[in-house]
């Protein structure tokens, strides 16, 4: 999974389509999955629900449609409508458009670009492995970068060849 907070009125959560690496049978939407240390504090949020779009668990018929923590961990979950969900090591874990949540509120406590953490399927790390998330830069952010270098290293090449 990969998570873009450049915005963090509109922080995406998205697929990456890798197949979970642990198989768990019959867990519930409701239980939802964690991305562990995800926060970069201590912090309680009750529940939150998505701005817009969708992130379906391996094999749901229904999207996740809420997020809570639990200390740093952040908790995606199915709030309306729970599912029994199967992770299945053969396809993959999440599928979807993604999901965006508003987390301007707790803007201070967002991981950086780069971090990286696990999920886990329940509340903590303490449930079965599935895989990894990354907090990613927005590609416009990428594309700026990689331009202003390029500026930078024309320029420097100009002042050499003057």
């Amino acid at each position: 999974m990969t998570v873009d907070v450049s915005d963090p009125s509109h922080v995406v959560f998205s697929s990456t389509q890798a197949n979970p690496e642990n198989l768990v049978i019959e867990t519930s939407t409701a239980l939802g999955v964690s991305l562990v240390n995800f926060f970069t504090s201590y912090l309680e949020v009750e529940v939150s629900f998505p701005v817009s779009g969708d992130l379906f668990p391996n094999g749901a018929t229904v999207s996740f449609d809420a997020f809570s923590t639990l200390e740093g961990e952040f908790n995606l979950y199915n709030w309306a409508n729970t599912s029994y969900i199967d992770f299945l090591t053969d396809s993959p874990a999440f599928t979807g458009e993604g999901l965006v949540f508003d987390l301007s509120s707790w803007a201070a406590y967002l991981p950086t670009s780069g971090h990286t953490g696990t999920i886990h399927v329940g509340y903590d790390e303490t449930g079965l492995l599935l895989g990894s998330y990354q907090v990613i830069p927005e590609p416009t952010s990428v594309a700026l970068m990689v331009g202003v270098g390029l500026i930078g290293f024309g320029l420097h090449l100009r002042r050499r060849s003057a």
